[in-house]
This record gives C-alpha cells, sequence and structure tokens, in this order.
C-alpha cells in the first residue's frame, strides 16, 4: 500500500478467482482498463502464462509455496470435509482411492480435484494426471517461469529469500501464522498411508522434490551463515512486531 501498487482482484460478488478453470484476464474486476497491467496478482488461482502476461506488467517478479504432498492431501482432506462427503475416512479413501477420486470427480462438488492439488493449481489438466511427458513438461516451465517456489517448511528461509528477490526491506517479509490448525485436529498418519498418499499425488512429489532440491541451492548459494544469521534476525523482528502491535486477551 505505501508504494501504491495496483492488486487485481476478483471481480464483485467473488472472494476469490475460480478454481475450475484457468486463470483468465476477464476474472479481475475492472479497476483498471483492460490495456494497462496491474503490479500483484496475490490470490489463489490456477496459473495461465499467457493470461498471467496479459495482467502483470513486464518483468514481474513470479514465486509461489509448495508443501509436502502428504500434508497438503492431508490438510485438503480435512479442509474440504471430504469423509462427510464420501462417508470414508482417509485411511479407507486410500484403499481404492482411483474409485473415490472418481466419485467426487463426477459429483462436481469441489474446485480442486482429489489429486495432485498443486499440480493442478500450476495448470496441469486431470486428464494428464498419468501422462509423464506432460507432466515433465510442465515441471520444466515452472521451473523458467518462476523466479521462485519456497517450501513451507522452511518458511522463514524463504521469507529471506523473497526478500533477496523483491529487493525490499526485512519488515516487509515479516508475517504472522494465523489461521493454522492445532496438531490435535490433524490426522494421524503411519509411514504406509504416507507413501500411499506419494504414490497417489505423484505429480505433486515430483513437483516438491524437484523444487526442494532447486531451494536447497539457492540457500546453499545465499550462504548458510548468511542465511542463519538473517533467520535470526526475521524472528526477532516478528517478535517485535508481535510485542508491538499484537494485542492478545
Amino acid at each position: 500500500m505505501k508504494k501504491s501498487l495496483s492488486i487485481a482482484l476478483p471481480k464483485q460478488g467473488n472472494r476469490w478467482f475460480p478454481k475450475w478453470m484457468l486463470f483468465q484476464r476477464n476474472m479481475v474486476a475492472p479497476f483498471l482498463p483492460d490495456k494497462d497491467r496491474y503490479n500483484i496478482v496475490c490470490h489463489n488461482t490456477r496459473y495461465n502464462k499467457a493470461e498471467i502476461d496479459k495482467t502483470l506488467g513486464k518483468g514481474a517478479v513470479r514465486f509461489s509455496i509448495i508443501r509436502d504432498p502428504v500434508n497438503v492431501f492431508e490438510s485438503y482432506y480435512k479442509y474440504y470435509k471430504i469423509e462427510n462427503r464420501i462417508r470414508v475416512n482417509l485411511t479407507t479413501f486410500y484403499e481404492d482411492p482411483s474409485h473415490y477420486f472418481y466419485l467426487l470427480l463426477k459429483s462436481k462438488s469441489l474446485d480442486l480435484p482429489a489429486r495432485n492439488p498443486m499440480m493442478y493449481d500450476f495448470g496441469l489438466e486431470v486428464s494428464d494426471f498419468d501422462n509423464r511427458t506432460v507432466i515433465e513438461g510442465k515441471l520444466k516451465s515452472i521451473e523458467k517461469e518462476f523466479d521462485l517456489l519456497m517450501i513451507a517448511k522452511h518458511f522463514d528461509e524463504s521469507m529471506i529469500l523473497l526478500q533477496q528477490l523483491l529487493c525490499c526491506a526485512l519488515n516487509d517479509v515479516v508475517g504472522f501464522k494465523i489461521n493454522s490448525r492445532f496438531d490435535n485436529l490433524k490426522e494421524i498418519m503411519n509411514d504406509s498411508l504416507k507413501q500411499k498418499i506419494r504414490e497417489w499425488n505423484w505429480a505433486d512429489q515430483l513437483l516438491y522434490e524437484r523444487f526442494h532440491r532447486i531451494f536447497y541451492t539457492k540457500v546453499q548459494r545465499h550462504g548458510t551463515s548468511k542465511m542463519s544469521k538473517a533467520v535470526s534476525q526475521l524472528q526477532r523482528e516478528r517478535e517485535r512486531n508481535i510485542r508491538d502491535n499484537v494485542w492478545t486477551a
């Protein structure tokens, strides 16, 4: 806000961009003429390079964040209340994931498929979930088109890399953890179930493994000692912001 940047927002009546289709410029509320470009698109949406290019100005930095596919799917199952929809728990779902996947797909009741939700958000179509050639091509495109894929497990390190990428002040990347589930509300999963989740969501697994390696390389290039000091500074700044700005009962 302090830099008077324009943000592309969903049209009136929508809290987010539709997830059942790729992003389109015409989904954006027309605060600017069509020929003009916005500075920021930060809503959750399905990535579509051509239409993002029509929306953002040249040279826009592109970044996203990914999580371990096991954690993503467990969270997805809880958030969308899948157990209530099909009357089976997560363990039973993975006894025959293909059956329940198509059952949910036919119901058209979800805006995110019960398989590879991260790659779906990056633009992979459901029909290509088993097409390794298309998936490998999509991974290469993501690597080429995105400047940074942050890792949720290494959030603070991700913020330091983002700060460096955006050439901004440390305080600009200070954030507070909100709307997070307590650990006792999360599914307890054994190793067998975790492996089934990785195998079923294998496109997401490839995404995570590939960009986790790239992330590690970026951290190494930044310098592990330098990164450690920067993370400590970020954490101190976060604590200061909480102390000075957050009221607790």
